[in-house]
């Protein structure tokens, strides 16, 4: 019996400490004369049972999730963003504004020239980080205002945990300290897009450059420094029209997006689009 409950204990506890004696917890110590014939059936009945259960297939991930149940057919009108929803982009184009942002930094606010060999990190952020303007500190923060082990970082340093509860006297963010989307203050902001991630790169780049060298800094000007020269080759057109002059290069063609509108217009469907990308662009 005693090897039967360790079979239950390693099935239901598989995320618990691995059994160093023949001593089971209280949960599980049993032996012939506490269990009975019918606790021992009905666990082997369970345990060809959940043997023999089939997996769920593997995610689709073409199909479309929703929090709640929705009949399509009873939605008239469908609105779409354009720029990566019916427009697709290559990675090109990420590089494309990392580079031209940073001429425009360089250009505009006099950052030291030795900046300009400075390269696109693609793999180090991801959209959705917080960057806390007093700190210098860009980090993952999840819903309940909590920031996540091992994603604080310091230009391109991490933090040990010692670090950052020294610098947050924990891991939770006051709502007062959260910027406008998810709070009532204006220490921390959010990158929500993907077009954000060069300019987060080009910010802790030029973070780490001052720490390395010993610069002194105030990381809210570099923030708002690199944001407002990314935020011009999209304001002034620059972008445009280099994505306008190369579209083999920037755009990715996908025939399901026609077939998706076809099908909708077929449908009798009405369509809107909206976007802050210029009409001429679009």
């Amino acid at each position: 019996m005693v090897s039967v409950c360790k079979k239950a204990y390693a099935v239901l506890s598989p995320h618990w400490p691995p059994l160093t004696s023949s001593k089971l917890p209280a949960l599980f110590t049993c032996n012939y004369t506490t269990a009975s014939t019918p606790f021992i059936e009905h666990y082997e009945k369970m345990l060809l049972k959940a043997q023999n259960t089939e997996l769920p297939a593997p995610i689709d991930n073409q199909a479309v999730f929703a929090n709640n149940e929705i009949n399509l057919s009873d939605v008239d009108v469908y609105g779409f963003d354009y720029d990566y929803t019916l427009a697709g982009y290559s990675d090109s184009l990420l590089h494309t504004i990392f580079e031209m942002g940073k001429q425009a930094l360089l250009q505009t606010k006099n950052y030291p020239k030795i900046l300009k060999t400075l390269t696109y990190q693609p793999d180090f952020a991801v959209r959705g980080l917080h960057f806390d303007l007093k700190k210098g500190l860009l980090m993952k923060i999840d819903s309940f205002h909590h920031i996540q082990k091992d994603t604080v970082y310091r230009g391109l340093h991490k933090l040990s945990w010692d670090e950052v509860l020294e610098q947050y006297s924990g891991f939770h963010v006051p709502v007062k300290q959260m910027n406008q989307f998810h709070g009532a203050g204006s220490e921390m902001h959010q990158f929500v897009d993907i077009f954000t991630i060069p300019e987060i790169s080009l910010i802790s780049q030029v973070i780490e450059f001052f720490q390395s060298n010993a610069i002194a800094y105030d990381p809210e000007y570099v923030f708002w420094d690199v944001r407002s020269s990314v935020q011009s080759i999209h304001t002034s057109g620059q972008l445009h029209e280099e994505i306008t002059r190369n579209l083999e290069k920037y755009l990715t063609n996908s025939s399901r997006i026609a077939e998706l509108l076809d099908r909708l217009i077929s449908h009798d469907k009405k369509l809107f689009l909206i976007s802050n990308s210029g009409f001429p662009f679009m």
